[in-house]
């Protein structure tokens, strides 16, 4: 006895003007080859051959027969993005409105961000749940919070970066002597972190009883700070 395997038949749904054609072509072969054929016949021979649907066949004959040919299906790849339907103006706009929340350091919600946008005269109305998709599709993500922190210069701090550069590329220009000022610090309780110690001596009593010590007594604190600056230029230090 022989076992023959049938060939999935996929329904492809909207399908590509090559694929409509060589489903045409196939059936005027048929028509050439197998006159007596019928119909039915032929559909499942296409079917089988091709690997589609034969609803999938019967509708693109039915074109063919109908219009005297095919074209190519205008909706082919599917529904199209809510992405699509907004332009950049207005994909910056809903970016800058979540980015509010984050510079407020605002628990951020789907319900927020639309009331917001609401509230927005320039903005379209759109529902919540498309909310969801249009802000994953602008690559935001929802994701479990992260509580490690990550170092970021403030916005002050580039600004007064970018006043101090510009401000000594006007002072070289002019010719102007240029001083830089630094300072640190030192604790008056100020030690050497490793010290020697005697580790035969294991409590006061015996260090009593053989006329030794403990050793150094650690300083209780790090006591008053005091300030030492410095300042030079390229001539040198200033005393």
């Amino acid at each position: 006895m022989m076992f023959f395997r049938e060939t999935p038949q996929l329904d492809l749904g909207h399908l590509t003007l090559t694929e409509k054609q060589a489903i045409v072509n196939m059936y005027k072969q048929s028509l050439i080859d197998q006159s007596t054929l019928r119909m039915f016949a032929v559909v499942d021979n296409i079917s089988v051959a091709i690997g589609v649907a034969k609803s999938t066949v019967y509708r693109t004959l039915k074109e063919y027969k109908c219009t005297g040919t095919v074209i190519d299906s205008p909706h082919r790849g599917g529904r199209p993005k809510i992405i699509a339907n907004f332009d950049e103006h207005t994909k910056n706009l809903v970016r800058k409105i979540v980015h509010g929340f984050f510079i407020k350091n605002e628990l951020l919600t789907l319900d927020k961000i639309a009331n917001k946008l609401r509230n927005e005269p320039d903005l379209p109305q759109i529902s919540r749940s498309s909310l969801y998709t249009f802000l994953k599709e602008i690559n935001f993500r929802y994701v479990q919070r992260n509580r490690k922190s990550i170092l970021i210069e403030r916005d002050d701090i580039v600004r007064w970066r970018l006043r101090y550069l510009n401000s000594i590329k006007e002072f070289r220009k002019e010719g102007r002597p240029i001083y830089y000022v630094d300072e640190t610090w030192v604790n008056e309780g100020h030690t050497k972190e490793k010290v020697w110690v005697d580790n035969s001596i294991t409590n006061r009593r015996d260090a009593f009883i053989q006329g030794l010590s403990t050793g150094l007594k650690n300083p209780s604190g790090k006591g008053k700070r005091l300030i030492v600056l410095h300042a030079g230029s390229e001539n040198g230090i200033i005393i």
